[in-house]
């Protein structure tokens, strides 16, 4: 994970044409994984953007805390538990995993395009 490291590392060392052109070429990544896996779900691909690392966070909130408040009506339990699983699953982690790794990916191909001296 050295070298892999986010665009926002390249943005604020101050490579910014790095930063930049890694972003696009990440959601374009993250568009064509997402299309091919997700049937192309526009608020996965935001989520997957906005929440780069933090929806690691975000899930392991749901299943710490938040998973056992879901269901309000004890005779639809089991059905909207499973429901609301299946959502953090496919629209959540799904493209968080996606984004952290193609971000990555991304950002490593153009850094080393660019020729930056990793250390």
């Amino acid at each position: 994970m050295k070298y892999f490291k986010s665009p926002w590392f390249f943005w604020y060392t101050g490579h910014r044409f790095i930063a930049a052109f890694s972003m696009i070429f990440s959601i374009t990544i993250l568009w064509l994984m997402l299309a091919a896996t997700e049937g192309f779900s526009v608020w996965a691909l935001i989520i997957a953007v906005l929440l780069d690392a933090v929806g690691f966070w975000v899930a392991l909130i749901y299943v710490v805390v938040l998973r056992n408040y879901v269901t309000l009506m004890p005779f639809f339990q089991d059905s909207l538990q499973n429901f609301f699983d299946a959502l953090v699953v496919n629209h959540l982690l799904i493209p968080v995993f996606l984004g952290f790794f193609s971000s990555r990916f991304a950002s490593f191909v153009v850094a080393k395009l660019g020729k930056y001296q990793f250390k």
